[in-house]
Formats: C-alpha cells, structure tokens, sequence
C-alpha cells in the first residue's frame, strides 16, 4: 500500500474566482491527508482564500503575468523567477495538483516548469500533459468547481 503524501503542492493560477472553484477540492485534499503540508502556488491577493485549507502560500507574480515582450526582458521577471525555482526545490514534494486549465499548447509551459521543480512523484492534472502521472479529461461542460473536482479522482476523493 502507497504510503500517504507529506508535502503536496497546489498550482493554481488566476484571480479570486480561479481559487474559489478550487476551495472544494482544497477542502476534501485536507481532510484526507490531514498530515500533509500542502502548499498552494498561486498568485496574490487571490491566494489568500485557500489560506483555511492549507499550509502555506508561495506567491507567484512576475513569472506567471510575463506574456509582453518588454517584461520578458525584465530583471525583475528573472530575479522572482529564480527566488521561485530555489524555493520549489528547496523541499522534496510527493504529490504536485495541477489545476491549471490547459486551453492552448501555450498554458502548458507553466505547470510544465512547476511539475519540473517539484520532482513530485505523483503529478496530477488536466489534458494530456506527458509531464503528468494522471491525466485527467477536463470536463469543460460543467461548472469550475466540479471541473476542478475531477482532478481528486486518481487519488479516490470526491470534493467536499
């Protein structure tokens, strides 16, 4: 029997509404692994709502809002991309969720480089990521929370 993640780490990305629709799943990843740490990467003020499910909050700014041609050639990008990077790989995760929604090729890249830096053994997911252990269809028929909630089960949870 698979021994019970330690260290688990969230990716979603986007406003307030984005972590809103993760909550249930947030919910239900806690109360069954209680032990865990789980750590949401998303990007600030938004991620101060999943603050009652988890443990803690890595910031994602600058790396994740660089689409223009001028920020590409920003320091600033460079220096919170490399602050990221050093702190995702500062800790061993067991388990990575990735709520990214992958609408395009191009929305693949950032949970790419997250799945990456995190060395999970287990990475969970949307679409056909090859970066993935468990690909999850994404149910683009439903409602966010319940689209969100199909990523729980690979792991045998439903949403809270």
């Amino acid at each position: 029997m698979p021994r019970d993640p330690e260290n688990i780490l969230v990716l979603r990305l986007g406003g307030i509404g984005e972590i809103l629709a993760i909550t249930p799943a947030l919910r239900a990843v806690r109360a069954r692994y209680a032990r865990a740490r789980i750590t949401l990467l998303a990007e600030w003020p938004a991620c101060e709502v999943a603050l009652p499910w988890v443990d803690e909050v890595v910031e994602a700014q600058a790396p994740y809002r660089a689409g223009r041609p001028a920020t590409l050639v920003s320091g600033r990008l460079y220096a919170e991309t490399m602050m990221l990077a050093e702190r995702l790989l500062r800790r061993r995760w067991d388990l990575f969720l990735d709520f990214h929604h992958l609408f395009a090729w191009r929305h693949a890249l950032k949970p790419l480089m997250v799945a990456i830096l995190s060395r999970a053994r287990r990475r969970v997911g949307f679409g056909p990521g090859f970066f993935l252990t468990d690909s999850v269809a994404d149910p683009d028929d439903r409602p966010m929370s319940e689209r969100n909630g199909a990523i729980l089960a690979p792991l045998g949870l439903e949403p809270a």
